[in-house]
């Protein structure tokens, strides 16, 4: 799907395996944070979704959304979780790392989750788009989104 950013046009869209942009998004995401789990297979019994890459005109990633799988917040079942989302930084505030988020949500409904949840020390971000937070623990915050 495109999407008309502020500034710029770009497409999000679900990555398929060894794509050059799904190996920039690893490298990314782990010089970010260090380990992420697998794009590929299963979690605690989950099939995880593949990525999700925003692209801008030329082919070039613009950023990136990863899932992965976790205990839900008050329960011992695991879940579906937003692993990592990052927009490159001459990039931010373009409507990519909303659009990204709100394609997260819609490919966990098609895959049949209820919720979808992240950990995370941005969110403002997620409210916005209507997530609601579970919990809080300094900066860091549990919320999660019907999908």
């Amino acid at each position: 799907m495109s999407i008309l950013g502020a500034y710029m046009q770009f497409t999000v869209q679900q990555s398929t395996a060894c794509t050059e942009q799904v190996e920039q998004l690893r490298e990314i995401f782990a010089k970010e944070w260090g380990h992420i789990d697998s794009f590929d297979g299963w979690i605690d019994g989950i099939a995880i979704p593949r990525p999700l890459i925003a692209l801008g005109v030329k082919g070039e990633l613009l950023g990136g959304l990863a899932f992965t799988a976790y205990k839900h917040p008050s329960t011992e079942d695991s879940v579906l979780w937003v692993n990592a989302l990052l927009v490159i930084a001459s990039q931010r505030r373009n409507g990519i790392g909303t659009r990204l988020i709100q394609e997260a949500g819609a490919t966990s409904q098609k895959l049949g989750f209820a919720k979808l949840h992240v950990y995370t020390n941005v969110a403002r971000i997620y409210q916005r788009l209507g997530w609601c937070i579970v919990s809080m623990s300094g900066q860091y915050s549990v919320l999660a989104s019907a999908v």
